[in-house]
């Protein structure tokens, strides 16, 4: 089982139907990997797996699995919200890797750079 399910974005998303779901894989998709890439978690595999859908959930806490399902259902909302077209400025993303609020719910789970 992944770390949040298609069914899980649904629900976040308020999308009822299946019209978009091979969309909503691919945004959940990258959104795993964008997660666990920021997070630099070397006991989750390392290097990271190419294909995050294979770390379960078992590998986390129940605390860590919490904190990640949250970012990782952000992150694939703002994917889902944002696509491109929409007016300057009015994308938070665009000024950043990951959006000052995604990084605060993750900070208690990054390792710290190297320097």
């Amino acid at each position: 089982m992944p770390i949040v399910t298609l069914q899980q974005l649904k629900d976040h998303l308020k999308i009822t139907h299946s019209n978009e779901d091979s969309d909503l894989e691919l945004k959940l998709q990258q959104a795993c990997g964008l997660v666990l890439t920021y997070l630099k978690r070397t006991d989750l595999g390392s290097p990271m797996p190419d294909d995050v859908s294979t770390i379960v959930p078992s590998e986390l806490t129940p605390l860590e699995l919490a904190v990640v399902q949250a970012a990782i259902l952000k992150v694939a909302g703002n994917f889902d919200r944002f696509r491109g077209d929409e007016l300057e400025g009015e994308n938070p993303s665009t000024q950043e890797f990951l959006t000052s609020d995604i990084r605060g719910i993750l900070s208690m789970l990054r390792d710290p750079a190297l320097a």
